[in-house]
């Protein structure tokens, strides 16, 4: 993609925001329809996954995606069905994974000495047999 075509799509992303805007200020100053809060960035799966700590993995969130458990959000100029780039909220991936209890949870705190005494004693119950 050419430099020009790259500063066009921003040029128009911008001008699509900002007339979003203006819109939504008209509407909420005539009592139309309320002005939205700002909503959670957009993540790609990659990112969510890394924020999430690394469970579920940026592949089951786009087999989430892909799935319809999570909502279809391309960030494409030119979408490329072989290798589509998704979009998706942090908090959709957690409601996702907390509807069928597969949200990750940190795990739980290991003694380290403990376990090493433990492996110790076993190798050298191992070595005496």
């Amino acid at each position: 993609m050419s430099d020009l075509e790259l500063l066009q799509a921003a040029i128009e992303a911008i001008v699509d925001r900002k007339v979003a805007e203006k819109v939504e200020s008209a509407l909420a100053a005539r009592g139309g329809a309320p002005a939205r809060e700002a909503a959670a960035p957009l993540l790609t799966p990659t990112e969510a996954s890394r924020r999430l700590g690394g469970r579920p993995s940026a592949q089951a969130i786009a087999e989430m995606v892909k799935s319809g458990r999570l909502p279809h959000r391309l960030n494409n100029l030119r979408p490329n069905p072989r290798r589509p780039n998704y979009l998706v909220r942090l908090e959709e991936v957690e409601a996702a994974l907390e509807a069928r209890g597969e949200l990750a949870k940190p795990p739980a705190p290991v003694d380290l000495r403990a376990k090493a005494a433990e492996f110790a004693s076993r190798a050298a119950r191992r070595g005496r047999g």
